[in-house]
């Protein structure tokens, strides 16, 4: 485990950085993370807007040893990772994309931070006012990345499991090379959250 130079997390979620204390331990491996979610991981989770203050979503504390700036690159090796402040499911959700070349052909990875809704309030929220804003600057940075391959926070989000069970069968051609399956998840979230912001703002009228 020694190998292991650079932690990297997407969003300060118990079910995403949980391990991240014991991680850090057995490898020495530095920890990078965005500054606002710097903050919720140094504390166990304890100033995250939703979850923060209940037991069951907290974590071991863990250091963090570099605080990224957006668009900022992670070079390890020949590894070259850009870093995209996403920012909405937490306040310092952080997505990366990188190329990678297949058969003498290039290809854009994105590896999404999550950017769906759960049972977030839009309007009013006190505890994170500028979140609709975020949600939509985050949306508007994924339709921006012309991404080839796309993984994510959970495997349903690109169904991990259907593309393993094709490679396994022997087909033909990668089905994680899935430029259209990225646009109609980023769609797909996109409408969701302008649905659940249209009808909360016209339950406020």
């Amino acid at each position: 485990m020694e190998d292991i130079k650079i932690l990297l997390v997407n969003h300060a979620h118990y079910d995403h950085c949980g391990g991240l204390a014991e991680i850090k331990k057995l490898t020495g491996a530095r920890l990078f993370a965005s500054p606002a979610d710097a903050t919720v991981l140094e504390d166990g989770g304890a100033s995250d807007f939703r979850f923060g203050g209940d037991k069951a979503f907290s974590f071991a504390p863990v250091k963090v040893d570099e605080r990224l700036k957006n668009g900022q690159e992670i070079r390890l090796g020949g590894t070259v990772l850009k870093t995209h402040f996403t920012p909405g499911h937490t306040k310092g959700a952080t997505s990366w994309t990188m190329d990678a070349k297949d058969g003498g052909k290039k290809y854009k990875v994105v590896f999404m931070s999550s950017a769906t809704t759960l049972d977030y309030t839009f309007v009013n929220n006190a505890k994170y006012p500028q979140i609709a804003e975020d949600y939509t600057r985050t949306y508007a940075t994924f339709k921006s990345i012309k991404a080839d391959v796309f993984l994510a926070s959970h495997g349903q989000f690109f169904d991990l499991l259907g593309k393993a069970e094709k490679v396994r069968a022997g087909t033909k051609t990668n089905p994680f090379i899935d430029p259209q399956g990225y646009r109609q998840f980023v769609n797909r979230i996109t409408r969701q959250f302008e649905e659940k912001l249209k009808t909360e703002r016209a339950a406020k009228k």
